[in-house]
């Protein structure tokens, strides 16, 4: 991913398309995923504080999808990097993470917070409230991408409508907000943002 100076970390996961970064059950069932993923645009699996990491890195690797741990440092040097949602750490962070991890950040909605978590190492950033409708993350993301390299998504309650937006913007990630299980039936939604991102740009293939 591109850093602020517009030099890349080598992570391999960065090309001007919209991705998908999907939250983990706390369960740590992976299995139904498989054919979500099959379809190259899912970016990276996020594993939620205390699950086991390795049934998400046997699907990451099968299918060449990253996986990350949220706000905790030991599984995140033993994965691909990390997403921390405390933005103040982000240095801290940076400076404990091995080089080679790639180090997100949530930055809520604060566009000065943006500018500083980029400014502190951050690869890439993550605007919004996974428990909140995306509208204002998608249009704070939308002025991000305007200005800066460094690249950034959105979160929230994330649905199928929302893709060509995103895709014409320019984001570079959407990562549906942990309620997503919660639904009647998740790995369809998944399946259906997958679906979504395929409709509103056919290139989006890793």
């Amino acid at each position: 991913m591109s850093q602020p100076d517009g030099t890349q970390a080598g992570d391999g996961i960065e090309d001007d398309r919209l991705r998908l970064i999907i939250p983990l059950a706390r369960d740590g069932e992976t299995a139904a995923l498989a054919p979500v993923l099959a379809g190259g645009r899912v970016a990276a699996l996020l594993l939620p504080p205390g699950a086991d990491p390795a049934p998400a890195r046997r699907l990451g690797q099968a299918h060449g999808v990253a996986v990350f741990a949220r706000d905790d440092l030991q599984q995140a040097r033993a994965l691909d990097g990390l997403l921390l949602t405390e933005p103040e750490r982000t240095a801290e962070m940076r400076a404990a993470l091995p080089p080679d991890k790639v180090l997100g950040v949530l930055c809520s909605l604060d566009r000065h917070e943006a500018m500083e978590v980029g400014e502190a190492g951050a690869d890439w950033l993550l605007f919004g409230r996974a428990d909140r409708e995306p509208e204002r993350a998608i249009e704070l993301a939308a002025w991000w991408t305007e200005l800066f390299v460094l690249p950034c998504g959105v979160t929230g309650l994330i649905e199928p409508s929302h893709m060509a937006t995103l895709v014409s913007a320019k984001i570079a990630f959407a990562l549906p907000g942990p309620s997503c299980w919660q639904s009647a039936d998740p790995i369809r939604l998944l399946s259906d943002l997958d679906q979504a991102v395929a409709a509103a740009d056919p290139d989006a293939v890793l």
